[in-house]
């Protein structure tokens, strides 16, 4: 595995990440697809925030190709490991090593969930659990309508059982425990 690992940061030339890859469709997709890190969970990790049932996949791949995604993937988490995590150790006085994310998938629906967005999905999981392992402390998917449940267990069998343990799933009525985690402003 970690010669695999090490073969995959040679083929996507990851440690150069932070200085040549540009993705400069990645503007005009932020533009209409809303994510990214939005200050700090309670215990100062970077708390990241996504919705993507509030896009259509088929405007993402107009405007980008999946080769940029997965560069943008890879700056990303590069960001995240080499910037984000040690400026929030300094600022929280401790080590931080993993981020908390939020997953809203209000408006989901089953026809959202075409081979395209199972893809979409697929990439950053791959990249995540393959060769970033254990930087997620926690992940809520919140706004799950019952239907996502059949989504969900199509992209289960994706992910480790560690990673699988750090999911919780919560519908409507998610304030009370997200709010115990970081704060609602």
């Amino acid at each position: 595995m970690f010669i695999n690992f090490l073969e995959w940061r040679r083929e996507n030339n990851v440690d150069q990440a932070m200085v040549i890859y540009t993705c400069p469709n990645i503007p005009a997709v932020k533009a209409i697809y809303n994510c990214g890190y939005h200050s700090t969970d309670r215990e100062g990790r970077p708390f990241y925030i996504d919705q993507p049932c509030k896009v259509e996949i088929d405007d993402i791949f107009n405007l980008i190709s999946k080769e940029e995604i997965i560069q943008y993937y890879i700056r990303e988490y590069e960001y995240l490991l080499h910037v984000r995590l040690p400026a929030c150790s300094a600022a929280a006085g401790k080590r931080i090593e993993t981020s908390f994310s939020v997953l809203d998938v209000s408006g989901f629906s089953m026809g959202m969930f075409k081979k395209k967005s199972r893809d979409f999905v697929k990439m950053p999981i791959g990249i995540t659990q393959n060769n970033y392992p254990e930087i997620m402390h926690k992940l809520f998917i919140i706004n799950a309508p019952l239907m996502f449940r059949g989504a969900w267990a199509v992209i289960k069998p994706f992910l480790a059982p560690g990673t699988i343990k750090k999911i919780t799933i919560l519908g409507s009525k998610y304030q009370k425990e997200l709010f115990e985690h970081v704060d609602p402003d």
